[in-house]
Protein backbone atom coordinates (compact mmCIF):
# COMPACT_ATOMS: atom_id res chain seq x y z
CA UNK A 1 0.00 0.00 0.00
CA UNK A 2 1.24 3.45 -0.71
CA UNK A 3 1.24 6.34 1.76
CA UNK A 4 -1.70 8.21 0.22
CA UNK A 5 -3.99 5.18 0.53
CA UNK A 6 -2.95 4.57 4.15
CA UNK A 7 -3.57 8.19 5.13
CA UNK A 8 -6.86 8.20 3.24
CA UNK A 9 -8.08 5.10 5.08
CA UNK A 10 -6.90 6.54 8.40
CA UNK A 11 -8.78 9.79 7.84
CA UNK A 12 -11.88 7.90 6.68
CA UNK A 13 -11.76 5.70 9.78
CA UNK A 14 -11.39 8.66 12.13
CA UNK A 15 -14.26 10.45 10.40
CA UNK A 16 -16.52 7.39 10.73
CA UNK A 17 -15.74 6.97 14.43
CA UNK A 18 -16.39 10.68 15.01
CA UNK A 19 -19.71 10.65 13.17
CA UNK A 20 -20.97 7.51 14.93
CA UNK A 21 -19.83 8.87 18.29
CA UNK A 22 -21.65 12.14 17.71
CA UNK A 23 -24.84 10.30 16.68
CA UNK A 24 -24.58 7.96 19.68
CA UNK A 25 -24.12 10.84 22.12
CA UNK A 26 -27.09 12.66 20.58
CA UNK A 27 -29.33 9.61 20.93
CA UNK A 28 -28.21 9.13 24.55
CA UNK A 29 -28.97 12.77 25.37
CA UNK A 30 -32.34 12.48 23.63
CA UNK A 31 -33.19 9.40 25.71
CA UNK A 32 -32.45 11.34 28.91
CA UNK A 33 -34.55 14.26 27.68
CA UNK A 34 -37.48 11.97 26.81
CA UNK A 35 -37.42 10.26 30.20
CA UNK A 36 -36.69 13.20 32.50
CA UNK A 37 -38.16 16.08 30.47
CA UNK A 38 -37.40 19.42 32.09
CA UNK A 39 -35.60 17.71 34.98
CA UNK A 40 -32.47 16.84 32.97
CA UNK A 41 -30.26 18.92 35.24
CA UNK A 42 -31.24 16.68 38.14
CA UNK A 43 -30.10 13.60 36.21
CA UNK A 44 -26.71 15.10 35.48
CA UNK A 45 -26.13 16.35 39.03
CA UNK A 46 -27.59 13.34 40.90
CA UNK A 47 -25.88 10.12 41.88
CA UNK A 48 -27.16 6.67 41.00
CA UNK A 49 -30.07 5.68 43.26
CA UNK A 50 -31.05 9.19 44.42
CA UNK A 51 -34.76 9.90 44.86
CA UNK A 52 -36.33 12.79 42.94
CA UNK A 53 -39.71 14.45 43.45
CA UNK A 54 -41.71 16.38 40.88
CA UNK A 55 -43.66 18.93 42.92
CA UNK A 56 -46.12 19.80 40.13
CA UNK A 57 -47.34 16.23 39.60
CA UNK A 58 -46.43 14.78 43.02
CA UNK A 59 -44.60 11.90 41.30
CA UNK A 60 -41.34 10.55 42.61
CA UNK A 61 -38.74 8.22 41.21
CA UNK A 62 -35.19 6.99 41.36
CA UNK A 63 -32.28 8.17 39.26
CA UNK A 64 -30.81 5.17 37.46
CA UNK A 65 -27.56 5.70 35.64
CA UNK A 66 -26.58 2.75 33.52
Amino acid sequence: MNKKLKYGLLILGIANVSIFGFIGFGLYAMEIEDYYGDLQEIFYSAKNGDLILNKTTCDFGRVEKG
